[in-house]
């Protein structure tokens, strides 16, 4: 955990950095292009961005399938902001499908906060397997790479920190691979007749409870042509579409998800067109926060102009701590040994522990329980070895007054 010093006229005071939001909690959720604004108090802002989903290509003749299309990009990150400001933001279109060719890519999604603008990249599209277009069998990059189609192409590459890459096809003309995922790369088609399927994306049901979108940033499946045994790779978690065999278009990824379209196989009314990506989303919370280092004027200031929360909510915050065990009883032949303690970021190992992330009551309990049972261990270890340091130390005084007095009876003889 970052430790600041902040300078006072009575010397300095040391802590987290402070950021004070009363956000309450509000969410706000953009499926179109607009902007919002945030609340007075509000200083703090949890925001997701996601792109658009990639497009799969088409379909020709009796097999040529075509690889799923890649996730949009997803990213989740704490924005600094400032109360009763307007902030611009875009969605992303998904890309959409091709007649006979490889699909379009996903289209960027953004919010701008002053001059930081935070991007979910569209995700790539699908390849095709159209003999007039072998060129364009592998998937595209992107936010998250589209996939290969058939004859073993390539799945295209992922943005690190917001997607995966797209999977391969297989061997022949049979199977296309899984777009990326948020969570997870593509599945490469697994053999010769059957799709593979789109990678995962993730919930955001916890971060953003209520929401009408439950999950995000899943890849689209690859096609297949059925009738030679095999079967269409399956969608991701997240709004990626499966793919599909001898329909009239591929099936598109979930609408406001950034999921990626389904890959196309033809069939015996072939041509087909390719699907479309789903369209992005931005999903933003205005936070409730009061940690860090205050000087009671910075306090008042907060509280004056309405940027201090109330209490009624609050969130996750990281505790450090020391805990120290009391100190061992003398005896006839020695001190007693010194209580053990507990640290968070103190001390040499094993002595040193983590800070503590409170999230809940139950969730404190269990860890606090967790580093008592430690403490104690410690405690009795120590207690184990004190002890026999002891009971040698009497063994060897009372070997070296033996000896003593042999010595002396000696002398008198």
């Amino acid at each position: 955990m970052a430790i600041n010093k902040l300078s006072t006229s009575k010397g300095k005071i040391r802590g987290v950095p402070n950021c004070a939001s009363a956000g309450k909690q509000k969410q706000s959720v953009l499926c179109a292009s607009g902007s919002i604004t945030t609340g007075a108090g509000t200083r703090l802002m949890q925001t997701l961005v996601v792109g658009g989903g990639g497009g799969s290509g088409g379909a020709q003749g009796f097999s040529g399938a075509a690889g799923g299309g890649g996730a949009g990009g997803v990213v989740c990150k704490p924005l600094s902001v400032s109360g009763s400001s307007p902030y611009s933001i875009t969605i992303g279109a998904g890309g959409t499908g091709q007649d006979q060719a490889r699909g379009n890519d996903g289209n960027d999604s953004d919010i701008t906060i002053g001059s930081t603008t935070v991007t979910g990249f569209g995700g790539g599209s699908g390849g095709t397997d159209v003999t007039p277009y072998c060129t364009q069998r592998d998937g595209n990059p992107g936010g998250s790479g589209g996939a290969g189609s058939a004859q073993s192409a390539s799945g295209g590459t992922g943005i690190a920190g917001q997607g995966n890459p797209g999977g391969d096809g297989g061997p022949g003309a049979n199977a296309g691979g899984g777009g990326g995922g948020k969570a997870a790369a593509g599945s490469n088609a697994p053999d010769a007749n059957n799709g593979g399927a789109g990678g995962d994306g993730i919930s955001i049901c916890g971060t953003y409870p209520g929401a009408p979108i439950t999950a995000v940033g899943g890849g689209g499946g690859g096609g297949a042509y059925t009738p030679a045994g095999g079967s269409v790779g399956a969608g991701g978690l997240g709004g990626g579409a499966c793919g599909a065999y001898n329909v009239g278009s591929g099936i598109a990824g979930t609408a406001n998800t950034g999921g990626g379209a389904g890959g196309t196989t033809g069939g015996p009314n072939a041509p087909w067109t390719g699907g479309a990506g789903g369209s992005g989303v931005v999903i933003t919370k205005e936070l409730n926060n009061s940690r860090g280092m205050w000087p009671m004027k910075q306090q008042y200031e907060a509280v004056k102009c309405g940027a201090w929360p109330d209490g009624s909510i609050i969130e996750s915050v990281t505790l450090d701590y020391l805990v120290v065990a009391g100190g061992g009883g003398g005896k006839s032949f020695g001190g007693g040994g010194a209580g053990g303690y507990r640290a968070s970021g103190f001390g040499p190992a094993p002595l040193q522990g983590c800070a503590v992330v409170a999230c809940s009551s139950s969730v404190i309990q269990l860890q606090l329980v967790l580093e008592a049972v430690t403490l104690v261990v410690q405690l009795i270890l120590l207690h184990l070895l004190v002890h026999q340091i002891y009971q040698v130390r009497v063994m060897v005084i009372h070997q070296v007054l033996i000896l003593i007095f042999n010595h002396q009876a000696v002398v008198i003889h």
